[in-house]
């Protein structure tokens, strides 16, 4: 008996396999799985060609007993159903639950229980479920409307420094050599061709070099990460003042390629949390993990 549970995120997607205890068999990993709304089903093929590969990897055969993807866009109910239904028609398994990337984090975080889970990878985002239920949501709009301290933003900020730069609006500022050596360019004229052919997880991709040479002191890259941290505590204060009583400090995980164990944010943040009087959650979040256990859960209701 296998289930799999998929993460689909903007920079890219995973594939957990287990068995009935939810002892690990075989995981895989694959390109960008988030659900685009204007043609949502496209990012069924992401995921079946992960469903695939993870089950031949643990020696299981189609259909699975239980499988429950949580998708970057899937937030909203026309994709969620129509990514369900085209994921069902694919046979690729028994019982089928769609969510969010999101909620796959959470749930390997703090399962059914309260919580509060800060994102911030391609996209940001904070989902808090206080001890009495309430489920509260902020950011996720995505790239064109917010995704404060997002990598995306972070990103684009660091190139839009370095084209003032080049203009003479600002200082001089070691970005200009640094995202240079990036993405190949010559001169920061060549950003206007590059950026225009960039995927979002290619501009997302430029954020820990910004957050690096922040370090150095370089002062416009420092005043992105200062915007991007300013953003982050903006939307995990907005989630606390709109969260019910918490019988201690309330517990925050943090999850995504900036802000995890590790990554280039991950200690102010965890420091921004601590201020706020969170408590952090130990260890790492693991997306995947969270989504396997919501498909071994349908399937024992």
């Amino acid at each position: 008996m296998t289930w799999v549970g998929v993460d689909g995120g903007g920079t890219r997607s995973r594939a957990l396999a287990v068995d009935a205890q939810g002892r690990e068999l075989a995981a895989v990993e694959g390109p960008a799985g988030l659900v685009d709304p204007r043609n949502p089903v496209a990012a069924v093929a992401v995921v079946a060609e992960l469903v695939r590969r993870v089950a031949k990897a643990a020696g299981a055969a189609l259909p699975l007993d239980g499988l429950w993807a949580g998708l970057a866009g899937a937030g909203r109910d026309r994709p969620r159903r129509a990514v369900k239904a085209a994921l069902a028609g694919a046979g690729l398994a028994r019982r089928i639950g769609i969510g969010t990337d999101v909620e796959a984090a959470r749930a390997d975080a703090f399962g059914e229980g309260p919580g509060i889970l800060l994102v911030a990878g391609t996209g940001s985002v904070v989902l808090a479920v206080d001890p009495g239920g309430t489920r509260v949501t902020v950011g996720g709009w995505g790239s064109v409307l917010d995704d404060e301290g997002s990598g995306y933003r972070i990103g684009l900020e660091g190139l839009q420094a370095v084209v003032r730069s080049a203009d003479g609006r600002v200082p001089e500022t070691a970005l200009t050599h640094a995202i240079a050596q990036q993405t190949g360019v010559s001169a920061p004229t060549d950003l206007v061709g590059w950026v225009a052919r960039a995927t979002k997880k290619e501009v997302a991709a430029l954020a820990p070099t910004v957050a690096q040479t922040a370090a150095t002191g370089d002062a416009a890259a420092a005043r992105v990460v200062h915007r991007a941290l300013n953003g982050l505590r903006e939307m995990l204060n907005a989630a606390l003042a709109r969260t019910g009583e918490w019988s201690g400090p309330p517990p925050l995980a943090l999850s995504g390629g900036l802000v995890q164990e590790g990554r280039a944010l991950h200690q102010p943040v965890a420091a921004i949390g601590s201020e706020l009087g969170c408590r952090i959650h130990p260890g790492p979040v693991v997306p995947e993990r969270g989504a396997a256990r919501k498909a071994l859960q349908a399937g024992r209701t």
